[in-house]
């Protein structure tokens, strides 16, 4: 079974505009035309406009998430991650888009973490620690989440393994230490 750390677009809560002034119908020709960005996989066009639309309409939760959405698909999972926690900063009463956004934070930590195995394991298992935070907030919050319960066991099965590879090479090194020392002896 693969690993579940997709991030969908809030198209529902695209058009819950108010057209009541021309500055809101400003702010949703641009969300529009960033959505239609995103579907078509052109990720940086849909940022710009998204930001665009921020400019206009900085509290609006759902721009900050689909803003965050197109980080994540441009594979930026740490200005992801910041994007998911802004929209949640902004988020009064939408349970669902709250939920959301904190696992999607933690999508982004994961991936994040990913990408430092190799270079950076330390880092790697801070983001992955961190990920595990945001999937059990998302827990919490939504309880029928499966997706966060299997992305929180997959994620704790990587930091073990992770931690296990660490000691190992810890153990080669200090063999080797050894070695070296005992050959600097003879």
């Amino acid at each position: 079974m693969g690993v579940k750390f997709g991030v969908l677009l809030c198209g529902t809560l695209f058009l819950v505009f108010v057209c009541g002034t021309a500055e809101r119908a400003s702010t949703q020709g641009l969300v529009k035309k960033a959505n239609r960005f995103y579907e078509d996989g052109k990720y940086a066009e849909a940022i710009e406009k998204y930001d665009q639309a921020i400019e206009k309409d900085p509290d609006d939760p759902v721009i900050q998430y689909n803003k965050a959405a197109a980080l994540y698909r441009s594979n930026n999972f740490e200005a992801a991650k910041e994007a998911f926690l802004r929209a949640l900063a902004t988020e009064r009463e939408n349970e669902e888009l709250e939920a959301k956004s904190v696992y999607n934070a933690g999508n982004s930590r994961f991936r994040s973490g990913e990408g430092k195995e190799k270079s950076d394991p330390k880092a790697a298992l801070g983001a992955y620690k961190e990920a595990l935070e945001y999937y059990k907030k998302t827990m919490k919050l939504s309880h029928e989440d499966r997706d966060a319960k299997y992305n929180y066991e997959y994620t704790l099965k990587r930091i073990k393994e992770l931690e296990e590879q660490q000691q190992d090479q810890q153990q080669q090194q200090d063999q080797q230490d050894q070695h070296q020392k005992q050959h600097e002896r003879d």
